[in-house]
């Protein structure tokens, strides 16, 4: 048991005990201001890093920290948000196509960089975020061939109901 977010002991019978034991998972993987990496859960809580048993792939996540040696409590909730949304939304393809996502406290924005090919995504401000994921969603729905995002280098769903796509250029 890596984290361990609630243990329940409760007594069945007059010689059994039944025990529950509920444990928090990573959810991303944050790195401080210092470097150093602490892993954050669907709850926003943060976790203390080592190394997990099995590889499990989750997105890195950078600019969360605020001035200090604290975190951005507000950012990091967001952020969460974001991922608990792309998981709900389509049974997980759009979290794990997210391979870094960088937070840029001083206009409180995010942009992401998937994994299979590379595309940036410029996600903005968190306003509006359930119709910036659909619409993301949206555009790899129509472009799932072998390349995820076909050609694109970036994607901007900043704006209400428009997805601005650059291409690679080869």
């Amino acid at each position: 048991v890596l984290f361990r977010s609630s243990v329940v002991v409760q007594r069945t019978s007059e010689y059994d005990v039944e025990i529950a034991v509920t444990e928090r998972e990573p959810l991303a993987l944050v790195v401080t201001m210092s470097g150093d990496p602490v892993y954050v859960d669907k709850d926003a809580v943060l976790l203390p890093y080592r190394p997990l048993g099995q590889s499990k792939d989750i997105p890195l996540i950078r600019g969360l920290h605020a001035s200090g040696s604290g975190f951005d409590s507000t950012g990091v909730h967001e952020v969460v948000s974001l991922l608990r949304e792309m998981l709900a939304t389509d049974g997980s393809t759009l979290y794990n196509d997210i391979s870094e996502i960088v937070f840029e406290p001083g206009n409180r924005s995010f942009s992401f960089e998937t994994s299979a090919d590379g595309s940036k995504v410029v996600f903005g401000t968190f306003e509006n975020h359930s119709e910036k994921i659909l619409n993301l969603y949206s555009l790899r729905r129509a472009t799932s061939s072998a390349s995820q995002y076909g050609a694109a280098s970036v994607i901007d769903v900043r704006w209400k109901d428009k997805v601005f796509v650059t291409k690679r250029v080869s």
